[in-house]
């Protein structure tokens, strides 16, 4: 479950063969496979033959095969002594309508296994990752494990990502260790009530600990079975986390009597080993069910524990002089416990650990080459059982004996019972959210996914919070649905299909705020087809109480069918208690008079001379019309207001300034509205974007910016 406001987004080089569908499903073991040579570079050009994959020593044949190469080109650090270049403006608009040369990474931070001390040390590299490694096409998502709550549904905005990542405070409990080590100097004490000291101390947050290992094992499984609901990209988990290090070897322990076998030893057989391990097996067979590969990192680096090592400096009993036990050793035991949990990870998903190293920019980097050119092999084994063991696999190239191959080492096949378990899970909050009324089964589906959906309709969202509406704010939302390739069924002489449109903002803590749906028959002459070549719009306003929302929005056609859904961060401010804000700047130009619309939307009707539009691509010489609106405590009259067109140097090819007064006060004097015409005129093809900004009287500014490019 990816919980949170979500309940949880280069060019192809030419005569690149077609992309694979990630397949999620029980008989089929797909291996996605880097292969780079001894350089590190990537290996290309390898054909189905080339390949050798063994399950427990047994050759399979390839059912399926692709290569996929994502462009990656990294962000070019700033020259010594020079500002760092000026960022891109990030797109106002979403769509589904996204290249498949993306990736997706969902970035954990694991609460229960990061010590609260080197809690910094993982934002600083979870942000790093996201500067770093992130392109402008990918799609992120951030949790927070934990008592931590805010978390991010899947965005392309790395500034929501990053404020996301500074909520997280670790929780990880005591070493045992250490645990343990103190509270046999307690009970050896002296005193009336003193313990004998060959009474074995334990360490009282063991079942705490074995509880918190499984519901992080069973979080992490319910992430990858939320992503799997979602084919179509190679999807990542990035884990930051110091692994479990609880002990589960003592599946048997030793003798409890005193001496027993002259070691003095007295534990019991661990009662928690089992479920771990259990919940651990569970997770991984989620991860390859989805076709996810899980990458760890361990925020310490290479120190090895020895933050906790030196916490204790004894090496004898104070009270008997009896030589204590290797607390040094234990304490690294435990270390490369937690150590070899995400090697286990990475290993077992076909991920890479960035582990007990201080290198992580080049873990970095390898994860992105991991993520962007690999071999999709898929087989279905011919003799394995569903027996609950585990399952050694081996990938190797007959043909290059000089390369290197990261790929999932081996998985789990369960047996039909814990599978049967597993699929009686409790269904996910993001699946649970309220639905509009009356959606139908398909919409449900798409609106209870995470990531956007393609199935058949194309479409792209824009909007945001507009202004204020009563205590709330009220949220602009426009949808553009593509119906170039729309479907139609042909009755008594006439094109039709019905054009179900549906939306919902889900909070932060995933409930539905707000939510609607419309239906559309569509019927048109046969010979009319091409009236509808223009696309088809749905703009609605709706009020929520101020705060962070998903805005998730579907379109179901019943012809085929087919459907669609994208997604859309908003942030509603209150705006009569900022200082001074601006509303969502809407765009609307002539051409937008062209495409029929439907949907409820007076505000922005009264405002604007034509409906909305998501189109960000101009012909050269248009006149964009865009509604701008400014809010706040400091918003009194002479509020300058400027319009300017940048190009991609971010110099200015066109520029305006106007002092908002009382004509441009709203009806009700909750804010100025203006409709800033800007021209086109003797601006050459290229990418541009739109500068709106507002200065009070007092000096303080509020900015937007939108991308667009001129055709």
């Amino acid at each position: 479950m990816l919980t949170g406001a979500s309940g949880l987004v280069a060019s192809r080089p030419q005569q690149t063969p077609p992309q694979p569908v990630f397949t999620a499903g029980t008989d089929l073991v797909e291996v996605q496979a880097v292969v780079t040579d001894k350089k590190g570079g990537v290996v290309r050009g390898l054909s189905r033959e080339d390949f050798q994959v063994t399950e427990d020593g047994r050759p399979q044949g390839l059912v399926t095969f692709a290569f996929v190469d994502i462009p990656w080109t990294p962000p070019a650090p700033a020259a010594a002594g020079q500002p760092a270049a000026r960022a891109a403006a990030a797109p106002d608009v979403a769509t589904n309508v996204m290249p498949h040369e993306r990736r997706v990474y969902v970035l954990v931070l694991d609460g229960f296994n990061v010590d609260p001390t080197r809690s910094p040390n993982a934002r600083k590299l979870a942000r790093q990752f996201i500067a770093e490694s992130i392109g402008p096409n990918d799609l992120a998502a951030v949790l927070l494990f934990g008592n931590n709550k805010a978390n991010q549904p899947f965005t392309t905005d790395k500034v929501l990502l990053n404020a996301a990542v500074d909520q997280f405070i670790g929780q990880k409990s005591g070493s045992q260790t250490l645990n343990i080590t103190n509270q046999a100097s307690i009970l050896s004490g002296a005193g009336p009530g003193a313990k004998s000291p060959d009474m074995a101390a334990e360490d009282a947050e063991m079942g705490s600990k074995a509880n918190q290992a499984q519901i992080m094992l069973a979080s992490l499984a319910q992430v990858c079975e939320s992503l799997g609901k979602s084919p179509g990209d190679r999807r990542s988990v990035i884990l930051f986390s110091e692994g479990i290090e609880f002990d589960t070897t003592q599946m048997i322990g030793e003798d409890k009597r005193a001496g027993a076998g002259s070691q003095q030893l007295k534990h019991e057989p661990s009662r928690y080993a089992g479920a771990v391990l259990d919940a651990e097996a569970d997770m991984l067979e989620a991860a390859r069910r989805a076709n996810v590969a899980i990458y760890t990192i361990e925020p310490r680096g290479n120190t090895m524990g020895a933050e906790n090592i030196m916490q204790t400096q004894a090496e004898r009993d104070p009270l008997t002089g009896r030589p204590m036990p290797p607390v040094a050793l234990s304490l690294l035991n435990e270390t490369q416990r937690g150590q070899g949990s995400l090697r286990t990870f990475s290993s077992d998903s076909g991920g890479i650990a960035v582990v007990g190293t201080d290198k992580f920019a080049n873990g970095f980097s390898k994860i992105v080459q991991a993520n962007s050119s690999y071999y999709v092999l898929g087989y279905r084994p011919a003799t394995t059982t569903a027996d609950g063991k585990y399952h050694k696999i081996s990938v190797t190239v007959k043909s290059r004996g000089d390369v290197d191959i990261v790929a999932r080492q081996g998985y789990y096949a369960l047996t039909p019972e814990k599978r049967a378990v597993a699929a009686a899970r409790p269904a996910e909050a993001s699946a649970t959210v309220a639905m509009p009324n009356a959606a139908s089964a398909k919409m449900k589906t798409l609106l209870a996914s995470d990531l956007p959906v393609r199935g058949g309709i194309d479409l792209r969202v824009t909007g945001g919070p507009l202004r204020p509406q009563g205590d709330k704010t009220l949220v602009a939302l426009v949808v553009d649905i593509d119906t170039t390739a729309l479907p139609f069924t042909e009755q008594n002489g006439q094109l039709a299909n019905d054009i179900e449109v549906a939306f919902l903002a889900i909070d932060a803590q995933g409930a539905m705020q707000a939510g609607n749906r419309s239906v559309g028959n569509l019927r048109v002459p046969a010979s009319g087809r091409d009236a509808l070549t223009h696309g088809l719009r749905y703009v609605v306003e709706f009020p929520v109480a101020p705060g962070r929302y998903q805005v998730r929005v579907g379109v179901h056609e019943s012809a085929k069918d087919g459907g669609g859904s994208a997604l859309m961060d908003v942030d509603a401010p209150a705006f009569a208690k900022a200082p001074l804000a601006l509303g969502t700047t809407l765009l609307t130009t002539p051409s937008a008079q062209s495409v029929p619309t439907t949907g409820s939307f007076p505000v922005i009707k009264a405002a604007l001379p034509a409906p909305p539009t998501t189109v960000r691509a101009f012909a050269a010489g248009e006149m964009i019309s865009a509604l701008v609106s400014v809010f706040g405590t400091d918003a009194t009259p002479g509020v300058t207001l400027t319009t300017s067109v940048k190009s991609a140097d971010g110099k200015d090819a066109f520029t305006n300034s106007i002092t908002l007064g009382a004509a441009d006060l709203m009806a009700d004097q909750a804010g100025y509205s203006r409709v800033a015409q800007v021209p086109l005129t003797g601006l050459p093809p290229g990418a541009y974007e739109l500068a709106i900004a507002a200065k009070s009287a007092s000096g303080r500014t509020a900015a937007q910016r939108i991308p667009f490019t001129i055709k």
